[in-house]
């Protein structure tokens, strides 16, 4: 009787159940008929326990009878109506099975994305310590050139100052004799032309002797501040003397109003020689008529080195621009054109110390020279000078 109880209220409880599901998943389950169907049967399982436990008397053998033709009825309608929904079934079966497969092949491919993402990511990372480190070692390089330079000049510093000192020496004695010579009275001598030419080329040595124990000594720098507009306005009769009459000299100034900390001397040497440069270059390359320009201006340097002569850093530096229309350089050339005695011009007219001398005055300076220039179109040289106010 016990037994009868608790399966007949199992029964009825999974039968609760399964009408629970279809009613809150009636717009979502499908083959509800068939679950209804099962419920049914399941209740008049349950049905038949109970009626072993209720005193149902002379009645017992029709609603025995009633419930085994209600549940033949319910088991023949579920034959009927099952086997047309199995391909259905099997359908849904199929779809759930590709739906979770095409779950985890979008997993795998989420994963993927995602690893890939990570393996841009590093290679992101590893190309920009690529770059760094690319940086560095250009960086490197050009402190070794310019470490390399310095050491030449000092080299040349200290044969320049020995051959100046033995040479001043030998002008001295020069100097005293020719003086005696002037002072010797002599009889019927009236032109003195050659002994003045002695006495002006003697001076003009004197002077070069003089810039080589300068430049030998290696003495700081005699610093003052000024424009370079006021530094080129000062030297505009003397540059415009060195260019012959076919050559102009185009002079731009009012473009920087900043001040510069310089050696003033060593500065105006240091444009004369290069505006001497390009007046031979444009002659070598034979035109009839050029110019020569020369313009002030300012500049701003970033963290992206700008490629000078020493190396200078991110900053705002005051500029000279001096440009021909000579045969301009090969980067052979233009790579040993700091060199010290290094010319490419014929033997006799040029020492191969002006540029080296450049290099010098603007290591002294803090500043650069960047060198445009290539073969057939002239070359630009601009010096970058640290603006101090």
């Amino acid at each position: 009787m016990i037994a009868d109880i608790v399966t007949a209220v199992s029964y009825f409880a999974i039968a609760a159940a399964i009408m629970v599901l279809v009613v809150r998943l009636r717009d979502q389950l499908p083959f509800q008929v068939v679950f209804v169907l099962f419920g049914a049967f399941i209740v008049l399982c349950g049905a038949t326990h109970v009626m072993g436990v209720l005193p149902l008397g002379d009645n017992r053998g029709v609603v025995e009878t009633a419930t085994m033709v209600a549940t033949a009825a319910v088991s023949l309608l579920t034959a009927v109506i099952l086997p047309p929904l199995l391909p259905r079934v099997e359908a849904l079966v199929r779809d759930a099975a590709l739906s979770r497969q095409r779950e985890r092949e979008q997993a795998r491919a989420d994963a993927l994305a995602e690893s890939n993402e990570l393996l841009v990511a590093q290679a992101q990372d590893l190309q920009r310590v690529n770059e760094a480190l690319a940086a560095s070692l250009k960086e490197r390089e050009r402190l070794e050139v310019h470490l390399q330079q310095v050491q030449k000049m000092e080299v040349l510093g200290r044969l320049a100052s020995g051959v100046a000192h033995d040479f001043n020496n030998l002008l001295t004695v020069i100097q005293g004799n020719l003086e005696l010579a002037r002072d010797e009275p002599r009889e019927g001598r009236t032109d003195t032309t050659h002994l003045d030419e002695i006495g002006q080329a003697t001076e003009q040595a004197a002077e070069l002797t003089r810039r080589l124990l300068a430049f030998g000594r290696r003495a700081p720098a005699q610093t003052s501040r000024t424009t370079l507009d006021q530094l080129l306005a000062s030297e505009r009769r003397l540059l415009e003397r060195v260019l012959p009459a076919n050559i102009r000299l185009d002079l731009r100034t009012g473009n920087a109003d900043g001040l510069v900390d310089v050696d003033v001397n060593l500065m105006q040497q240091a444009i004369l020689n290069l505006i001497i440069n390009a007046r031979d270059a444009t002659t070598s390359a034979g035109r009839t008529n050029g110019t020569v320009t020369v313009e002030t201006g300012v500049r701003v340097v970033h963290e992206e080195m700008l490629p000078t002569f020493p190396p200078v850093g991110p900053g705002t530096y005051m500029t000279v621009r001096v440009a021909d229309e000579g045969t301009g350089m090969s980067a052979e050339t233009r790579e040993k054109c700091f060199d010290p005695f290094f010319t490419t011009k014929e033997d006799g007219k040029g020492t191969g110390l002006g540029l080296s001398m450049l290099y010098d005055v603007m290591a002294k300076s803090g500043g650069g020279v960047h060198v445009d220039t290539a073969v057939g179109r002239g070359t630009t040289f601009t010096l970058l000078l640290p603006k101090v106010a």
